[in-house]
């Protein structure tokens, strides 16, 4: 959400009939994160480091196995473009690892 002006009416479709369900909201926004819930308090995620992108990229798509030099400067570009967010290294990761495995990537 982008602004917590969606918050208000966005409530009224979501009951709390202690299912066990449970939403997940994800924003930027503090004033989103705070008016979307008066029992809990944000739970402000950290974004990664330049080598814990790395690292986690690498996972995701060498496993434990070595990567050959050229990957690996084009794969630590690929992790800094994602801005230390952890979805976004998963997302091309599993892009990646499902894609052919050369230098032309």
């Amino acid at each position: 959400m982008y602004g917590d002006e969606a918050i208000e009416p966005s409530q009224k479709f979501i009951s709390d009939n202690n299912n066990g369900s449970r939403i997940i909201l994800t924003t930027r926004i503090p004033e989103v994160a705070k008016r979307a819930s008066n029992l809990f308090p944000p739970y402000h995620l950290r974004v990664l480091d330049a080598e814990a992108s790395w690292n986690l990229l690498h996972e995701m798509v060498f496993g434990k196995n070595a990567v050959l030099p050229e990957l690996k400067k084009i794969g630590k570009m690929i992790s800094m473009w994602c801005r230390g967010l952890p979805l976004s290294v998963v997302l091309i990761g599993g892009l990646l690892y499902k894609s052919e495995r050369t230098v032309y990537y």
